[in-house]
């Protein structure tokens, strides 16, 4: 089977729940309060191993109180932890959550995911990974490490995919190198100037081609999604959810598209069932435990079309 390694970020997530945000100097009581596991690079992992693809996670966590159950996280829902470093004298990666009005702001502090090895990740690729296997980013870990890995990735021959989030400046020798791109709107504003809709899409993803990338995924939220390879355009319309937490979204999405490619599964189809997934986890609080598994995802779309 084809190998998916993740090279991302570790969180631990604090999640408040409030009916409106504080003002400067003000505190207010929070509805709900969970403490859940997180990070973009994990719950993408995660999304991933839960369709049945096998994932390995390269990346950091604390010498603290959070590190071992991040860990422990990951092994529970199927991810290979072989890669994932305990580093003393840092902390675990954590973010601060507020939901407020099925809406959601963010605060992290990147802890242990600022601090990797070069060496060590081109080492796990050249030793691990093959010609079919797929390295997967985002960007909540160190530009420049997101650089160098994409080119080892490349000089090993493997397929490359960035989900480029949270959006940083991001040049054409880096974009280059990125076989797959997965942008929401506003990345996609970010990378083209434009405000995306379906009567601009072409015009988005002709700029972004000439920025590297050969396939291209752009997410709209409710208004669905789209893939672009070649002249080929494909449009995913969204599945109607209650909307209790949208933080792991895009990452339910992510993870489970390249999954459901690598088990060999069409496009189209792949694309339906990471729509399927992410409209499942908005509908839970939390994100990596919120992220549907395959059996999950039959279900639900047996419902949909019956």
């Amino acid at each position: 089977m084809n190998k998916l390694f993740v090279l991302g970020s570790i969180n631990m997530d604090f999640i408040f729940t409030v009916d409106h945000l504080p003002s400067q100097g003000q505190t207010i009581s929070g509805k709900d309060f969970q403490t859940l596991p997180g990070g973009k690079g994990a719950n993408q992992a995660v999304a991933a191993a839960k369709q049945g693809a096998k994932t390995y996670m390269i990346g950091n966590v604390g010498n603290d109180i959070f590190g071992s159950e991040l860990i422990e996280k990951l092994l529970s829902y199927g991810v290979k932890t072989d890669y994932v470093k305990q580093l003393s004298n840092t902390t675990s990666g954590v973010a601060c959550i507020l939901l407020e009005n099925n809406d959601n702001r963010i605060i992290t502090n990147g802890g242990a995911n600022h601090i990797h090895d070069i060496n060590d990740i081109e080492e796990i690729l050249f030793k691990n990974a093959n010609a079919d296997d797929t390295l997967l980013m985002q960007l909540e870990i160190p530009l420049d490490i997101v650089k160098k890995a994409l080119k080892i990735a490349k000089n090993k021959g493997m397929q490359t995919a960035l989900n480029a989030a949270p959006m940083k400046s991001l040049g054409s020798d880096t974009l280059r190198l990125v076989d797959l791109l997965i942008v929401n709107e506003s990345e996609t504003k970010a990378l083209t100037n434009l405000d995306v809709d379906d009567t601009n899409i072409d015009e988005a993803f002709e700029i972004i081609k000439t920025l590297g990338p050969k396939k291209c995924i752009i997410t709209l939220g409710e208004n669905g999604s789209y893939y672009k390879e070649e002249d080929k355009i494909i449009y995913t319309k969204v599945y109607m959810s209650d909307i209790v937490d949208t933080t792991g979204a895009g990452d339910a999405f992510t993870g489970i598209f390249l999954a459901n490619k690598m088990l060999g599964l069409d496009t189209e189809l792949a694309l339906k069932r990471a729509t399927a997934g992410a409209s499942m986890t908005i509908e839970t609080m939390g994100a990596q435990n919120a992220i549907p598994t395959k059996e999950m995802i039959d279900e639900f779309l047996d419902r949909e079309e019956n």
